[in-house]
């Protein structure tokens, strides 16, 4: 029974470094200590082995043999200490050996940064990658030792100050915006993402920065086109529809007139099919598809529709596709030709009454 325990143990290690030379072979980055914990693994198994085995053992073996019992025992608890010792070892030597493999990467990817990364202790900058230097209009060599007081707008260094020594004494991340002041004199708007990180030396905090001043003029300017763009729209004497296959999304004040709304909140929600004749509403469904599926752009003249009053308008119609939010809705641009169809039904029949005179036709023939 014994020697089968000793077969067992020898298939252990037998089978560790077998599978160590296998997972080594798939692994293309060296790690050091993987062997060390393998051994490790196989020495506490090697433990398993005779603990399972020795009581077995001591009941066969007489007094004469005790010492040799006393033996294997001492031999069972060594290789479970050395398993341990050799696996801690290990271990310690695989996260040495990551941390360099992953170091000169960790690196590499800040070097190579798009946005700036630096590293303040006790307010001095002791770290700047080269992209910091290009958004202040200098050299990292020309960062490095300075305060960070002095890249920053006077009416903005008690922000960041107490920014960092807050993230600093609380150990919390930090996200602000703040003036910065560029190399060439003229004013920048930074913000900047950070937190504190312990090291040997103590607390530091480290942050990465991006100016965000062409984006911020960017976004104004769009914030007044959008507004330019709804002013001209508010003020325009055509009525204005978005609509989502006849769900009204938006409509201007002329479309609150035209259809008889007391403004155009009322409206949003609503049906626009609801205000064309029953008879026409499947027409209408057609032409709305045919802009949804197609991008088609319609020009419908001579359209009736019913006021919310009951009164009828006499309108023409610009169907367009309208991109809204990563799907399609339909804009109409209605105008109004109500006024313009009357007076014209009236010329008309001013027209046939000089004709019916001139013919000596009476008016009750017309």
């Amino acid at each position: 029974m014994f020697w089968l325990n000793m077969l067992g143990i020898l298939i252990v290690i037998t089978v560790m470094v077998t599978f160590y030379r296998f997972t080594t072979r798939l692994i293309r980055i060296p790690l050091k200590g993987f062997e060390v914990i393998w051994w490790g693994i196989g020495f506490i198994a090697c433990h398993v082995v005779l603990e399972n085995s020795l009581p077995g053992l001591t009941e066969r073996l007489s007094d004469q043999y005790a010492s040799f019992t006393s033996l294997v025992l001492t031999l069972q608890y060594a290789l479970l200490l050395l398993g341990c010792v050799l696996l801690l070892y290990g271990a310690y030597q695989l996260l040495g050996s990551l941390q360099n493999q992953l170091k000169p990467q960790y690196e590499m990817l800040v070097e190579r940064s798009l946005v700036g990364v630096f590293r303040v202790e006790n307010n001095k900058i002791t770290y700047a990658n080269p992209r910091l230097g290009e958004i202040f209009g200098g050299s990292r060599e020309n960062l490095v030792g300075i305060d960070l007081s002095d890249l920053v707008h006077g009416e903005d260094v008690k922000l960041v100050q107490d920014a960092i020594e807050n993230s600093i004494a609380e150990e919390t991340p930090v996200n602000i915006e703040f003036r910065a002041v560029h190399a060439s004199g003229r004013e920048l708007l930074i913000q900047a993402l950070g937190d504190s990180v312990k090291t040997v030396d103590g607390q530091v905090f480290q942050a990465t920065i991006q100016e965000i001043t062409g984006q911020l003029r960017f976004e104004e300017e769009m914030r007044k086109s959008e507004e330019r763009f709804r002013r001209l729209l508010e003020h325009s004497q055509e009525t204005v529809v978005i609509h989502d296959m006849g769900k009204i999304e938006f409509v201007n004040p002329s479309g609150a007139r035209l259809l008889s709304a007391e403004n155009e909140n009322l409206l949003i929600g609503k049906d626009l099919l609801e205000f064309f004749p029953a008879e026409s509403r499947e027409e209408m469904v057609r032409h709305f598809e045919d802009i949804r599926d197609n991008d088609a752009q319609e020009f419908l003249s001579e359209l009736k529709m019913i006021r919310a009053d009951g009164r009828t308008a006499f309108v023409e119609m610009r169907n367009l596709p309208f991109p809204n939010d990563g799907r399609k809705s339909i804009q109409n641009l209605i105008r109004d030709n109500t006024a313009r169809k009357k007076a014209s039904d009236l010329l008309s029949g001013h027209k046939q009454r000089r004709e019916s005179m001139a013919l000596g036709t009476p008016f009750a023939d017309i």
